[in-house]
């Protein structure tokens, strides 16, 4: 059956940009009978939190969408280390000690190759000594970091030996001090769709030149059927900030008075103006779904809250500061009433 995944990072609220991918996400495992898994890229320890967790799950199901599966990244540490210690027992993988900027360097231009790392002719023997180090915790942050070996002259880049795991010494949410060795993006992106039989990976445009790197993990990581990265334009949204990391700013310079305050872009803020789950969904639906970048005016976005709140919030019209009225030529003992419609669409036509 068609199998999709909403993979959020813990590191703040959902925004308005999310409801695309949750609304296609769901949709489609909806549309198709299939299943749709709520899975936490949790592999950094020290901007996550298990509050953004909750607030995710809590704005997902006040759109209206129910998960049949709940994972997070970090269930899949053991089974990523060893996929790590496979790869450099294969002579795919190998220990780096050069520092970031100096693998930056190294990495070379859009029009130039890469140099070759000093430490890519370590053998298998060598780096799996030094992995294991790694995660005992031998080194301290930055020391090492295991690389794929495979190619320093490729034309995109991310594919010149990518970074997968690196030291990290902070504690983990779900996972207290247990680990010191945590996955980057990448490395637990298709590995963890590959675990969970994930048949169609929806991701938007920013990650397209990270598919060659999914697809040769998951080829590396050998399982049938392989899932498929496909890639969508993100939602984009006249006047509006649509970035956690900024947000998460405003957060904590005191600008707003929370990740829900009213003025932010997140579910949360938004379902504090008044706006309903009904309106954002038939928001991000009429938005739909193209390969091309594109951006929404923010008209589009109040004119889908409008007309669903038209048919559904009782309205009334009253004079506040009454202007006295005296009717010289009407009868005394008459009385004329209207009927007041608290819609609009149920105002009789004349």
């Amino acid at each position: 059956p068609v199998t999709t995944r909403f993979p959020p990072e813990p590191n703040g609220y959902l925004h308005i940009g999310h409801v695309k991918s949750i609304v296609l996400n769901f949709g489609l495992a909806r549309e198709f009978g299939g299943r749709v898994h709520l899975r936490f890229d949790d592999t950094n320890p020290e901007t996550e939190d298990v509050k953004y967790v909750e607030a995710m799950k809590r704005d997902i199901a006040w759109l209206g969408y129910q998960w049949d599966a709940e994972y997070y990244a970090s269930d899949y540490f053991e089974k990523l280390y060893e996929f790590a210690e496979r790869l450099v027992e294969a002579g795919k993988a190998y220990v780096g000690s050069q520092t970031e900027e100096k693998i930056r360097a190294n990495r070379g231009t859009v029009t130039s190759p890469g140099t070759d790392s000093t430490y890519r002719g370590r053998t298998p023997e060598e780096n799996l000594d030094l992995l294991r180090r790694m995660k005992a915790g031998e080194f301290p942050d930055g020391a090492h970091v295991l690389r794929a070996r495979i190619d320093m002259a490729h034309p995109n880049m991310l594919m010149r030996d990518p970074l997968l795991m690196r030291i990290r010494h902070a504690a983990h949410y779900r996972r207290g001090n247990a680990w010191c060795l945590y996955p980057l993006y990448d490395f637990a992106h298709g590995p963890s769709d590959a675990f969970e039989g994930i048949t169609r990976s929806l991701c938007t445009l920013e990650f397209k030149d990270n598919r060659d790197v999914y697809d040769w993990l998951v080829r590396a990581l050998d399982v049938e059927p392989p899932p498929t990265q496909i890639e969508f334009a993100r939602l984009e949204l006249d006047y509006t900030v649509l970035s956690k990391r900024k947000l998460l700013r405003l957060v904590n310079e005191g600008h707003v008075r929370g990740w829900d305050d009213p003025r932010m872009p997140t579910i949360s803020g938004i379902r504090r103006r008044g706006v309903t789950p009904e309106g954002l969904r038939a928001f991000a639906e009429a938005v739909g779904v193209a390969r091309k970048p594109a951006r929404t005016e923010l008209a589009m976005f109040e004119h889908f809250v409008r007309d669903d709140l038209n048919m559904r919030v009782p309205r009334v019209m009253a004079v506040l500061n009454p202007l006295k009225v005296v009717l010289t030529n009407y009868p005394e003992d008459q009385v004329e009433a209207l009927d007041a419609s608290y819609y609009p669409h149920d105002v009789p036509l004349e």
